[in-house]
């Protein structure tokens, strides 16, 4: 079952309307339920194996709140946004290469889930419903260790790096990326 520490919702039911206007689409209901709920969200630790596809998933996008990297105002801007969009698939989530999740925008496959592989733009059926997806990502509980906890780990496992104000520097990024989340169980009920 997938795990997520989700993006503030705020406002998100105007920025959903606001979307499907913009592009003229219609969102399946079940991933709007999961946008106004969570507002997408990262996803530590979780990963998928469905058809022979296997990957993780690094963060679902999200709109106003949701982190820039994994933000729909972001995601826009990409080449291939507008190439998907035309094909009818949405962008909903990506992973450690850039490689997308995509939802199907279409009357006729409406909400079926596929793979984007962005090296050979070439799209892999997984799941017919967002429900069945999320039942079938793996997310490992994520807990975040202190810089302490980090550099105690490493001494206790004999690992030999130097600690530097870079790599101080990215894992306070890391702890407070994730300090006032909570990693939850995705439920559309």
């Amino acid at each position: 079952m997938l795990k997520i520490v989700k993006f503030d919702n705020t406002d998100v039911s105007n920025e959903v309307s606001d979307f499907e206007q913009k592009y003229d689409l219609q969102l399946p209901d079940s991933y709007k339920k999961f946008l106004l709920k969570y507002n997408g969200g990262n996803t530590p630790k979780s990963t998928f194996k469905i058809n022979g596809v296997s990957s993780d998933i690094r963060a679902f996008y999200g709109f106003k709140n949701a982190t820039k990297e994994y933000n729909f105002s972001y995601l826009v801007e990409m080449s291939y946004f507008e190439e998907l969009l035309e094909n009818h698939y949405l962008p909903i989530a990506t992973d450690s290469f850039g490689n997308q999740i995509v939802i199907t925008i279409s009357e006729k496959n409406n909400g079926e889930i596929y793979f984007f592989d962005s090296e050979k733009s070439e799209y892999e059926y997984l799941t017919k419903t967002l429900e069945d997806f999320f039942d079938n990502v793996k997310s490992k509980k994520f807990v975040v260790r202190s810089i302490e906890e980090r550099i105690n780990g490493m001494k206790e496992s004999d690992i030999d790096i130097e600690v530097d104000e870079e790599l101080l520097g990215l894992w306070q990024s890391e702890i407070d990326k994730y300090l006032d989340g909570k990693q939850e169980k995705v439920l559309l009920d």
